[in-house]
């Protein structure tokens, strides 16, 4: 059973012994990404942003277990969104991507480290589809070329080899 303050999202260290996930505080709505052990028995607040550059709650740790990738408004105003890098030892925060995303959806790394899956809708689009962003350097390119809006459900296997996604409107 995973601690009571992990919502619906989180994602866990390479190793399963911690997990990350974003909370909200009610009063300020500033957000705060937070690891704790899996049984959360300890657990630290790694990084607090105000609300007008809040975490959303999508976050990948990395393969080696040194980063946790996760989606963030950059522009409250115009609501676009991002994807950073937090260092889990000390909390330091990099934006990897400057493409003022409308949505992101959910992220996974790719097994060596060198870049995440994106579910993500552009901003001059309105269907979400399925990106590569490499890192370091946050180079993006869309994989997707359909007409398919892809969903939230995303899932890279252990080897690397294989990558699940759900399309919106799928039928079972």
């Amino acid at each position: 059973k995973l601690c009571d303050q992990v919502s619906d999202y989180f994602t866990l260290s390479p190793d399963g012994k911690q997990i990350a996930f974003t909370r909200i505080d009610k009063a300020t709505y500033a957000s705060s990404l937070i690891i704790a052990d899996a049984d959360c028995r300890t657990m630290r607040e790694l990084l607090t942003r105000p609300a007008d550059q809040a975490f959303s709650r999508r976050l990948a740790w990395s393969p080696d277990g040194s980063l946790i990738a996760v989606a963030a408004l950059s522009d409250s105003i115009k609501e676009r969104r991002e994807i950073f890098t937090v260092r889990v030892a000390d909390g330091e925060i990099e934006q990897l991507t400057a493409l003022e995303w409308i949505a992101i959806s959910n992220l996974v790394w790719l097994r060596d480290g060198r870049g995440l899956i994106v579910v993500a809708t552009d901003k001059n689009e309105t269907l979400r589809h399925l990106w590569r962003v490499a890192y370091p350097g946050g180079n993006a390119y869309r994989l997707s070329r359909d007409t398919d809006s892809y969903g939230s459900a995303l899932s890279m296997s252990a080897d690397g080899d294989s990558l699940v996604a759900w399309i919106e409107g799928a039928k079972e």
